[in-house]
């Protein structure tokens, strides 16, 4: 069943967009129950049964967990186009993943807070090479709102 997002035929050519470069940059895999959205914006869930289903985020609520799946080839410069995934490749480069769920917003901030944060304030001055001063007080300035 876990394998269903990657061998269902209803998918495939969102996979295919994807892996080629020609879709949009990010995949989310969601496992949740069906739901419609009322007239007046309320999310009414019906069937009882969660079924899976595959976005680049745009069209798709998440109501619960699911995973990411992100693009980082770089354009073509004849297409100007993302480059295929090339799946032969042992490269960690090509493709960021990663879970998310409805809360990411509280996600994410955790992660800035506890993990970007303490990285970015041990910072030496090499380490910011040609930032200009006024560009790192901006940077440090927003960082710390976050």
């Amino acid at each position: 069943e876990s394998l269903e997002p990657f061998t269902n035929p209803k998918f495939k050519d969102k996979f295919d967009a994807w892996m080629k470069g020609t879709g949009p940059p990010r995949l989310f895999i969601y496992y949740q129950q069906a739901y419609k959205i009322t007239e007046s914006g309320e999310i009414h869930e019906y069937n009882g049964q969660n079924e899976f289903s595959v976005s680049n985020g745009e069209n798709v609520k998440l109501l619960g967990k699911g995973v990411y799946f992100l693009r980082c080839t770089p354009k073509d410069k004849e297409t100007g186009r993302d480059r295929p995934i090339n799946p032969q490749a042992a490269s960690d480069d090509q493709v960021l993943f990663g879970e998310i769920s409805k809360n990411s917003v509280t996600t994410l901030n955790t992660i800035v807070n506890n993990v970007f944060k303490p990285l970015v304030d041990q910072l030496e001055p090499a380490d910011w090479d040609q930032c200009e001063d006024e560009q790192k007080k901006e940077f440090l300035h927003v960082f710390d709102k976050f």
